[in-house]
């Protein structure tokens, strides 16, 4: 069930290198309370902190997700805003996928994608404790809450 660390979900450490539960566990820790700089700040953050997370976990940004930043030096001289603050000094490109929880949801749901094996889980609500209590939910799993379904992904080749 857990072939991508190879049953190790104890460590969560995943020996083909695709994706480090721990390490996207410590970035979690490191800035859950605070902005990275290296990413854009939006006023609703949520899916582009989860998208940082999968990223020091492991998963390696794409043309449909990514997000990148280039300094520009007319930016960071000339544009009067670049006082107020640092994110106008670059140029952003940030894809819908890596900012929005939806867009997010469909671009690690899309098997075409390979980052699920098998199909994305889905939990009633009712159903959600016994799942975690089945060590089916790991720290540093996908979950997307829909209504009252709780949409789940495992992380895996």
């Amino acid at each position: 069930m857990f072939a991508y660390c190879e049953n190790q979900i104890i460590t969560g450490y995943d020996p083909t290198g695709f994706y480090n539960r721990n390490n996207a566990i410590k970035y979690a820790q490191a800035w859950y309370n605070r902005r990275n700089q290296r990413y854009y700040s939006y006023t609703t953050d949520c899916a582009n902190f989860v998208s940082q997370c999968l990223y020091a976990g492991g998963i390696k940004m794409t043309n449909s997700w990514h997000s990148y930043k280039t300094f520009n030096l007319n930016k960071h001289l000339f544009d009067p805003r670049s006082i107020i603050s640092y994110k106008f000094w670059y140029d952003w490109d940030v894809t819908r996928s890596w900012r929005l929880a939806a867009d997010q949801y469909n671009h690690f749901s899309s098997k075409t994608n390979n980052y699920i094996y098998g199909n994305v889980v889905k939990f009633e609500k009712s159903t959600i404790k016994h799942a975690a209590n089945n060590c089916k939910v790991k720290k540093g799993d996908l979950l997307y809450f829909v209504k009252k379904t709780l949409l789940y992904h495992i992380m895996q080749q």
